[in-house]
């Protein structure tokens, strides 16, 4: 079993609690917009190791580090729809580059597994 701790690069010992803020923030600064946001990327961001990270958000959020990104841009992608005047107007595309997908294929993939529709139908059906 794993122990709660990480070490930085002086290598001091920083815990799990370290960790939540340090994603916690990177999410509030919206982060994970990003369409080249990576495991990489945000463990050189906020200085945690890849593993640890993504250990972390499987025991937190159950799910790993793609899906949890995946989720934050769709959450995303639904506040833009829902401040929008005419939602069957919104070409799709668009609001998968505006929520940080590198291509509306990954998109419509996050939105199927997500809610079991088509992003289209996903839209539609917003509150």
């Amino acid at each position: 079993m794993g122990t709660n701790l990480d070490y930085n690069k002086t290598n001091e010992p920083r815990s799990t609690g370290d960790l939540h803020e340090a994603i916690a923030n990177w999410v509030g600064a919206k982060r994970y917009l990003l369409p080249e946001c990576s495991l990489t990327s945000i463990s050189s961001e906020i200085g945690f190791k890849p593993s640890y990270i993504n250990r972390a958000l499987i025991q937190t959020y159950g799910t790993s580090f793609s899906k949890f990104i995946d989720n934050l841009r769709i959450d995303y992608i639904k506040e833009i729809v829902r401040y929008s005047q005419d939602t069957e107007k919104i070409k799709l595309s668009f609001l998968a580059s505006s929520g940080g997908f590198k291509t509306y294929v990954r998109f419509a993939s996050a939105v199927r597994r997500r809610y079991k529709m088509c992003p289209r139908t996903f839209i539609v059906l917003l509150p």
